[in-house]
């Protein structure tokens, strides 16, 4: 009989000591000189730092490993990028398995495990928790700050044959399945499972597969069921610094539902590190084209924002050089049963001169000046 062989994979975070009294109260300021700021092909953004005069509390020191360029984040955890603008960190997290032989005996598996201090959680918008098999049953348990319950959520998948197995690149059910990680989580452990032990599906499926996995991050084959290559996959954490941290200038902390802590966000107009003194700069919006103003107006930038300004216009000059023409006739005003005389304006000619358009139209009108039931006769001039 083959013997079991079950490894469990503890990814370590553990650390909540704060460097220095002195960043508890304000935000530290280093220069780059002093701080690198870089590690392999991965940026390290303050409150991140690769030394403890370069972070701020020792939960956010980054161990760059020279010989490999691989930036560590406590005890084991593979950093592959830090956002300071979504307080987000990339990271390489292992990928569950549990496989079988012909026989359904198990021959090998693991169980990984993430733990994280209180400021760290798994992100439910950027994640999701997947299951391959044909045979398969996976859970993701977890637990929550200040919480010691046990939480979990899961997936199961099974197909009888090649035919109605998801297509690629669609995880639909069949063969593939995934569902929403839940909002907090923190410490977390993946179990996987067979219901009869890939007996019934061990020509084309010996093994069930679970992660959690960054969204987009994840295609999957047909071929996977055969054979799933990956150990480790993306999965995105949340982060938040300590409530006694101060923001840096122009910019607002912003709380957390489900999370101790919060994060710095620029504020609207305002773009840069807003965990430095002076890390927030102002948007100039009319040189990116970030703005409403439209081709009547000039853009006028602002601190945390712009205006549009109405544009010059050209004066209009219109001259009118025309001739009126007037004739006197004679009419009977019914009311009075008198004669009377008046004006009658024949027509009009006029020239029109736009600076603006350069254009010179002219207009000859007539116009009826007298009372609607008064006809005139010039027919006998």
């Amino acid at each position: 009989m083959a013997t079991m062989a079950i490894m469990i994979l503890a990814v370590f975070l553990i650390s909540s000591s704060v460097l220095s009294s002195s960043t508890s109260a304000q935000l530290l300021h280093p220069s780059p000189a002093e701080c690198d700021r870089r590690c392999g092909d991965v940026d390290i953004p303050y409150p991140f730092g690769t030394t403890e005069g370069c972070a701020l509390e020792s939960r956010f020191l980054i161990n760059c490993n020279k010989s490999t360029g691989e930036p560590i984040l406590g005890k084991n955890l593979l950093v592959t990028k830090i956002s300071i603008e979504h307080h987000e960190i990339s990271i390489a997290m292992y990928v569950a398995k549990v496989c079988y032989d012909q026989d359904g005996r198990r021959v090998n598996g693991n169980r990984p495990t993430l733990t994280v201090p209180q400021n760290y959680t798994i992100s439910s918008s950027k994640n999701k928790f997947t299951v391959i098999g044909c045979d398969s049953y996976a859970y993701l348990y977890g637990n929550y700050y200040n919480d010691s319950k046990v939480y979990s959520t899961g997936c199961i998948t099974r197909c009888g044959s090649m035919a109605r197995v998801s297509a690629d690149g669609s995880c639909s059910g069949i063969g593939c399945c995934h569902v929403d990680i839940p909002a907090g989580l923190q410490n977390t452990e993946i179990a996987t499972m067979s219901f009869y032990n890939h007996t019934e599906v061990a020509g084309f499926n010996n093994c069930t597969y679970a992660f959690v996995v960054e969204q987009g991050n994840f295609n999957f084959s047909q071929a996977y069921l055969a054979n799933f290559p990956e150990e480790r996959l993306p999965q995105v954490l949340e982060w938040a610094v300590s409530n006694d941290t101060s923001c840096g200038g122009n910019a607002t902390a912003q709380y957390f539902d489900d999370l101790s802590g919060y994060y710095c966000q620029c504020n609207t107009g305002y773009i840069g590190n807003p965990y430095l003194t002076d890390g927030c700069q102002d948007i100039d919006e009319c040189q990116a084209s970030n703005h409403t103003c439209t081709s009547y107006e000039d853009c006028v930038n602002q601190q945390g924002s712009f205006m549009c300004k109405k544009k010059g216009k050209l004066a209009v000059i219109e001259v009118t050089i025309g001739l009126r023409q007037m004739e006197k006739q004679w009419w009977v005003n019914s009311e009075s049963n008198r004669k009377e005389e008046i004006e009658y304006l024949l027509g009009e000619t006029t020239s029109s001169s736009y600076q603006q358009y350069r254009d010179v139209s002219n207009t000859t009108a007539a116009y009826d000046s007298i009372r609607d039931d008064v006809s005139l006769d010039f027919s006998g001039r």
